[in-house]
Protein backbone atom coordinates (compact mmCIF):
# COMPACT_ATOMS: atom_id res chain seq x y z
CA UNK A 1 0.00 0.00 0.00
CA UNK A 2 0.84 3.48 -0.85
CA UNK A 3 3.34 4.64 1.07
CA UNK A 4 3.65 2.77 3.40
CA UNK A 5 5.20 -0.19 1.53
CA UNK A 6 6.70 1.86 -1.13
CA UNK A 7 7.50 5.58 -2.29
CA UNK A 8 6.87 4.94 -5.76
CA UNK A 9 5.59 2.65 -8.68
CA UNK A 10 8.67 0.75 -9.15
CA UNK A 11 9.20 0.19 -5.16
CA UNK A 12 5.51 -0.97 -5.23
CA UNK A 13 5.76 -3.17 -7.93
CA UNK A 14 8.70 -4.74 -6.78
CA UNK A 15 7.44 -5.37 -3.43
CA UNK A 16 4.37 -6.65 -4.69
CA UNK A 17 6.27 -9.76 -6.21
CA UNK A 18 8.64 -10.48 -3.59
CA UNK A 19 5.32 -11.00 -2.07
CA UNK A 20 3.67 -13.06 -4.80
CA UNK A 21 6.86 -15.31 -4.83
CA UNK A 22 7.12 -15.84 -1.33
CA UNK A 23 3.48 -16.45 -1.15
CA UNK A 24 3.96 -18.85 -3.91
CA UNK A 25 6.21 -21.02 -2.37
CA UNK A 26 4.47 -20.79 1.33
CA UNK A 27 1.41 -21.62 0.04
CA UNK A 28 -0.73 -18.80 1.15
CA UNK A 29 -3.13 -16.99 -1.00
CA UNK A 30 -2.21 -14.56 -0.26
CA UNK A 31 0.36 -12.07 1.89
CA UNK A 32 1.02 -8.92 2.69
CA UNK A 33 4.41 -6.92 2.31
CA UNK A 34 6.39 -6.89 5.08
CA UNK A 35 10.05 -5.26 4.91
CA UNK A 36 11.76 -8.93 5.74
CA UNK A 37 10.36 -10.97 2.71
CA UNK A 38 12.52 -8.69 0.58
CA UNK A 39 15.55 -9.90 2.65
CA UNK A 40 15.01 -13.45 2.14
CA UNK A 41 14.36 -12.98 -1.37
CA UNK A 42 17.82 -11.12 -1.42
CA UNK A 43 18.87 -14.43 0.42
CA UNK A 44 17.52 -16.61 -2.19
CA UNK A 45 18.75 -14.59 -5.26
CA UNK A 46 22.46 -14.39 -3.63
CA UNK A 47 22.64 -18.19 -2.60
CA UNK A 48 21.17 -19.16 -6.61
CA UNK A 49 23.66 -16.69 -8.19
CA UNK A 50 26.33 -18.74 -6.20
CA UNK A 51 25.42 -21.79 -6.86
CA UNK A 52 25.20 -21.61 -10.76
CA UNK A 53 29.02 -20.20 -10.63
CA UNK A 54 29.31 -23.38 -8.34
CA UNK A 55 28.40 -25.70 -11.13
CA UNK A 56 29.57 -23.17 -14.21
CA UNK A 57 32.82 -23.95 -12.08
CA UNK A 58 32.27 -27.42 -11.14
CA UNK A 59 33.07 -26.70 -7.63
CA UNK A 60 30.36 -29.20 -6.11
CA UNK A 61 31.66 -32.64 -4.96
CA UNK A 62 31.29 -36.07 -3.96
CA UNK A 63 31.53 -37.55 -0.53
CA UNK A 64 31.00 -40.70 0.06
CA UNK A 65 28.92 -42.98 2.76
CA UNK A 66 29.90 -46.79 3.00
CA UNK A 67 27.57 -49.46 2.60
CA UNK A 68 28.49 -52.38 5.20
CA UNK A 69 27.91 -55.66 5.78
CA UNK A 70 26.80 -55.70 9.44
CA UNK A 71 27.87 -59.12 9.92
CA UNK A 72 31.69 -59.35 8.09
CA UNK A 73 31.98 -54.72 8.88
CA UNK A 74 32.98 -54.91 5.09
CA UNK A 75 32.36 -52.20 2.33
CA UNK A 76 29.63 -53.68 0.14
CA UNK A 77 28.92 -50.29 -1.31
CA UNK A 78 28.94 -46.38 -1.94
CA UNK A 79 25.96 -43.50 -1.85
CA UNK A 80 27.64 -40.77 -3.46
CA UNK A 81 26.25 -37.49 -2.19
CA UNK A 82 26.86 -34.09 -3.44
CA UNK A 83 28.35 -31.44 -1.42
CA UNK A 84 29.47 -27.95 -1.58
CA UNK A 85 31.33 -25.63 0.45
CA UNK A 86 30.46 -21.75 1.70
CA UNK A 87 32.63 -19.36 1.00
CA UNK A 88 34.13 -19.77 4.63
CA UNK A 89 34.93 -23.08 3.58
CA UNK A 90 31.88 -24.53 5.72
CA UNK A 91 29.47 -26.85 4.25
CA UNK A 92 26.19 -26.14 3.02
CA UNK A 93 23.57 -28.07 4.50
CA UNK A 94 22.25 -30.58 1.00
CA UNK A 95 18.45 -29.19 2.38
CA UNK A 96 19.74 -26.06 1.47
CA UNK A 97 21.18 -26.25 -1.87
CA UNK A 98 19.90 -29.97 -3.75
CA UNK A 99 15.93 -28.09 -3.73
CA UNK A 100 17.46 -24.53 -5.84
CA UNK A 101 19.74 -27.10 -7.90
CA UNK A 102 15.94 -28.46 -8.77
CA UNK A 103 13.57 -25.53 -9.31
CA UNK A 104 16.28 -23.40 -11.70
CA UNK A 105 17.12 -26.37 -13.34
CA UNK A 106 21.08 -26.71 -12.33
CA UNK A 107 20.71 -30.28 -11.33
CA UNK A 108 20.84 -31.37 -14.92
CA UNK A 109 24.44 -30.15 -15.25
CA UNK A 110 25.34 -30.79 -11.60
CA UNK A 111 24.00 -34.59 -12.12
CA UNK A 112 25.61 -35.27 -15.59
CA UNK A 113 28.91 -34.05 -13.30
CA UNK A 114 27.98 -36.42 -10.03
CA UNK A 115 27.67 -39.38 -12.54
CA UNK A 116 30.77 -38.28 -14.41
CA UNK A 117 33.06 -37.64 -11.01
CA UNK A 118 31.52 -41.17 -9.78
CA UNK A 119 32.55 -43.27 -13.11
CA UNK A 120 35.41 -41.59 -12.65
CA UNK A 121 36.84 -42.42 -8.94
CA UNK A 122 35.52 -46.40 -9.86
CA UNK A 123 37.76 -46.30 -12.38
CA UNK A 124 40.70 -44.79 -10.36
CA UNK A 125 40.50 -47.07 -7.80
CA UNK A 126 40.47 -50.41 -10.08
CA UNK A 127 43.61 -48.82 -11.90
CA UNK A 128 45.34 -49.20 -8.62
CA UNK A 129 44.36 -52.73 -8.02
CA UNK A 130 41.91 -52.19 -5.55
CA UNK A 131 38.54 -53.89 -5.69
CA UNK A 132 36.44 -50.78 -5.33
CA UNK A 133 32.24 -51.00 -4.37
CA UNK A 134 29.99 -50.27 -6.61
CA UNK A 135 28.97 -46.76 -6.39
CA UNK A 136 25.09 -45.22 -6.16
CA UNK A 137 24.46 -42.47 -7.71
CA UNK A 138 21.04 -40.35 -6.98
CA UNK A 139 18.81 -39.09 -10.37
CA UNK A 140 16.40 -36.68 -10.08
CA UNK A 141 12.88 -35.68 -11.49
CA UNK A 142 14.31 -33.20 -13.95
CA UNK A 143 17.39 -35.50 -15.20
CA UNK A 144 15.23 -38.82 -15.89
CA UNK A 145 12.33 -36.70 -17.93
CA UNK A 146 14.94 -34.78 -20.22
CA UNK A 147 14.36 -36.43 -23.61
CA UNK A 148 18.66 -36.48 -23.80
CA UNK A 149 18.89 -38.15 -20.37
CA UNK A 150 20.40 -41.15 -21.89
CA UNK A 151 23.20 -39.17 -24.08
CA UNK A 152 23.76 -37.11 -21.18
CA UNK A 153 24.65 -39.98 -19.41
CA UNK A 154 26.42 -41.42 -22.01
CA UNK A 155 28.39 -38.43 -22.33
CA UNK A 156 29.46 -38.11 -18.83
CA UNK A 157 30.77 -41.65 -19.19
CA UNK A 158 32.82 -40.99 -22.27
CA UNK A 159 34.43 -38.23 -20.51
CA UNK A 160 35.84 -40.55 -18.03
CA UNK A 161 36.68 -42.90 -20.85
CA UNK A 162 34.81 -45.80 -19.08
CA UNK A 163 31.59 -47.38 -19.71
CA UNK A 164 28.88 -47.90 -16.45
CA UNK A 165 30.29 -50.57 -14.76
CA UNK A 166 30.82 -50.12 -11.22
CA UNK A 167 28.38 -46.75 -11.20
CA UNK A 168 23.97 -47.55 -9.85
CA UNK A 169 21.37 -45.12 -10.56
CA UNK A 170 18.94 -44.69 -7.60
CA UNK A 171 15.63 -43.35 -8.95
CA UNK A 172 12.30 -42.70 -6.89
CA UNK A 173 9.28 -44.86 -7.88
CA UNK A 174 7.04 -41.41 -8.09
CA UNK A 175 9.66 -40.51 -11.24
CA UNK A 176 8.78 -43.37 -12.84
CA UNK A 177 4.62 -43.04 -12.70
CA UNK A 178 5.03 -40.06 -15.28
CA UNK A 179 5.25 -42.09 -18.65
CA UNK A 180 5.38 -45.77 -17.98
CA UNK A 181 6.64 -46.33 -21.73
CA UNK A 182 9.39 -44.17 -22.00
CA UNK A 183 10.84 -44.62 -18.74
CA UNK A 184 11.28 -48.62 -19.42
CA UNK A 185 12.73 -47.32 -22.86
CA UNK A 186 15.06 -44.85 -21.01
CA UNK A 187 16.35 -47.39 -18.24
CA UNK A 188 16.85 -50.25 -20.55
CA UNK A 189 19.04 -48.31 -22.38
CA UNK A 190 21.12 -47.30 -19.48
CA UNK A 191 21.61 -50.55 -17.94
CA UNK A 192 23.02 -51.47 -21.68
CA UNK A 193 25.86 -49.10 -20.68
CA UNK A 194 26.78 -50.98 -18.08
CA UNK A 195 24.78 -49.31 -15.37
CA UNK A 196 22.38 -50.65 -12.67
CA UNK A 197 18.84 -49.02 -11.47
CA UNK A 198 18.02 -48.86 -8.37
CA UNK A 199 14.37 -48.06 -7.25
CA UNK A 200 14.28 -46.20 -4.30
CA UNK A 201 10.92 -45.48 -1.82
CA UNK A 202 9.29 -48.49 -2.98
CA UNK A 203 6.05 -48.41 -2.02
CA UNK A 204 5.09 -44.77 -1.62
CA UNK A 205 3.98 -44.53 -4.93
CA UNK A 206 0.91 -46.95 -6.79
CA UNK A 207 3.29 -49.52 -8.40
CA UNK A 208 1.73 -53.27 -8.80
CA UNK A 209 3.90 -56.34 -9.33
CA UNK A 210 2.40 -56.55 -12.70
CA UNK A 211 4.12 -52.92 -13.18
CA UNK A 212 7.30 -53.89 -11.51
CA UNK A 213 7.98 -56.83 -13.64
CA UNK A 214 8.13 -54.32 -16.56
CA UNK A 215 11.04 -52.18 -15.34
CA UNK A 216 14.50 -53.08 -15.60
CA UNK A 217 15.36 -52.94 -11.86
CA UNK A 218 18.10 -54.38 -10.10
CA UNK A 219 17.48 -53.25 -6.52
CA UNK A 220 14.71 -52.30 -4.77
CA UNK A 221 14.60 -49.79 -1.70
CA UNK A 222 12.01 -49.60 0.59
CA UNK A 223 10.63 -46.77 2.59
CA UNK A 224 11.10 -48.06 6.60
CA UNK A 225 11.43 -46.36 9.92
CA UNK A 226 12.89 -42.86 9.78
CA UNK A 227 16.00 -42.28 11.50
CA UNK A 228 16.49 -38.37 12.20
CA UNK A 229 17.91 -35.77 10.47
CA UNK A 230 21.61 -35.77 8.91
CA UNK A 231 21.04 -32.75 6.73
CA UNK A 232 19.99 -35.16 3.20
CA UNK A 233 16.82 -34.84 1.60
CA UNK A 234 13.93 -36.88 3.43
CA UNK A 235 14.22 -39.68 1.10
CA UNK A 236 17.78 -40.64 2.14
CA UNK A 237 17.03 -41.08 5.97
CA UNK A 238 16.23 -44.64 6.40
CA UNK A 239 15.81 -47.67 4.14
CA UNK A 240 16.02 -51.39 3.22
CA UNK A 241 16.89 -52.68 0.19
CA UNK A 242 16.41 -55.85 -2.12
CA UNK A 243 18.32 -57.30 -5.21
CA UNK A 244 16.02 -58.34 -7.55
CA UNK A 245 16.99 -62.20 -8.45
CA UNK A 246 19.01 -61.93 -11.50
CA UNK A 247 20.83 -65.10 -13.10
CA UNK A 248 23.85 -66.00 -10.54
CA UNK A 249 22.38 -63.23 -8.13
CA UNK A 250 21.11 -64.08 -5.04
CA UNK A 251 18.33 -62.10 -2.92
CA UNK A 252 19.56 -59.76 -0.08
CA UNK A 253 18.52 -57.21 2.11
CA UNK A 254 19.42 -54.39 3.84
CA UNK A 255 18.19 -50.79 5.63
CA UNK A 256 19.70 -47.60 5.75
CA UNK A 257 20.24 -44.33 8.41
CA UNK A 258 20.86 -46.83 10.91
CA UNK A 259 21.89 -44.40 13.78
CA UNK A 260 22.12 -46.99 17.45
CA UNK A 261 23.94 -50.39 18.06
CA UNK A 262 20.33 -51.87 18.71
CA UNK A 263 19.05 -50.91 15.48
CA UNK A 264 21.81 -52.14 13.89
CA UNK A 265 21.88 -55.42 16.20
CA UNK A 266 18.10 -56.11 15.42
CA UNK A 267 18.63 -55.28 11.84
CA UNK A 268 21.65 -58.02 11.65
CA UNK A 269 19.53 -60.50 13.78
CA UNK A 270 16.99 -59.81 10.85
CA UNK A 271 19.59 -60.71 8.38
CA UNK A 272 19.42 -57.57 6.61
CA UNK A 273 23.20 -57.76 6.37
CA UNK A 274 23.68 -54.46 3.82
CA UNK A 275 23.34 -51.12 6.44
CA UNK A 276 24.41 -47.57 5.72
CA UNK A 277 24.36 -44.80 8.53
CA UNK A 278 26.44 -41.94 10.52
CA UNK A 279 26.36 -45.32 13.00
CA UNK A 280 29.00 -46.83 10.91
CA UNK A 281 30.38 -43.61 8.83
CA UNK A 282 29.28 -40.24 7.80
CA UNK A 283 29.65 -39.55 4.67
CA UNK A 284 33.03 -39.00 3.51
CA UNK A 285 35.53 -37.92 0.66
CA UNK A 286 37.33 -40.26 -1.70
CA UNK A 287 40.53 -40.01 -0.36
CA UNK A 288 38.82 -41.65 2.98
CA UNK A 289 37.21 -44.22 1.25
CA UNK A 290 40.66 -45.04 -0.45
CA UNK A 291 42.62 -45.58 2.48
CA UNK A 292 39.88 -47.83 3.80
CA UNK A 293 39.93 -50.28 0.86
CA UNK A 294 44.06 -50.58 1.16
CA UNK A 295 43.48 -51.95 4.74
Amino acid sequence: MFPEDGADADALLRNAEASLKRAKETGESYLFYAPHINARVSEEVELEHRLRKAVERSELFLHYQPKLDLVTRRIVGLEALMRWKAPDGALVPPVTFIPVLEQTGLILEAGRQAIATATGVYRRWQAQGLEPPRIAVNVSQLQLRRKTFVEDVRAALRAEGADGGGVDLEITESLLMHDVDESIRKLAALRDLGLRISLDDFGTGFSSLAYLSRLPLDTLRSTAVRAGDDGEPARHQHRRHHHLARPGAAPQGGGRGRRDRAAGAATAAAALRPGAGFLFSRPVPAEEIEALLKK
